[in-house]
């Protein structure tokens, strides 16, 4: 390719003539005093996005800490609700196990009247007849 002052743009300093790449943004090329006006805004836009970038990592590291926190909350709420559903299984288990018992306690108590009972009326039957 042939020579183009596009592709390097000339700067005269105190030190002398200093050759520099051209700056090309936005699809087209800068020279001069536009390419500082196209750096600076690019350099603008470029922290704009970063900030953006930053923001929103701020913002979804809160949700995650809010998410969290509803996780603590009902995780605490589902153990006391589990420590008190539990409480009322072992209750209803204890008032079950007392009613067996008591069946079975009323059931040998009759029996053994009922063998009293059928031994009084034995004897009396056996003291008619004698």
């Amino acid at each position: 390719m042939g020579h183009s002052n596009q592709l390097r743009e000339f700067v005269i300093t105190s030190q002398g003539i200093r050759l520099i790449p051209a700056y090309i943004g936005s699809g087209r090329v800068f020279t001069g005093s536009a390419r500082l006006v196209q750096e600076a805004k690019d350099a603008a836009e470029a922290l704009a996005r970063r900030q953006a970038v930053e923001l929103k990592q701020g913002e979804l590291s809160a949700k995650r800490e809010e998410l969290e926190t509803r996780i603590r909350s009902l995780r605490a709420q589902y153990e006391s609700e589990e420590k008190e559903m539990m409480r009322m299984i072992l209750q209803a288990q204890n008032v079950e196990t007392r009613l067996d018992l008591d069946a079975t306690e009323l059931a040998t108590s009759r029996q053994s009247q009922g063998s009293s009972a059928a031994k009084q009326n034995r004897k009396r039957l056996n003291g008619a007849q004698a």
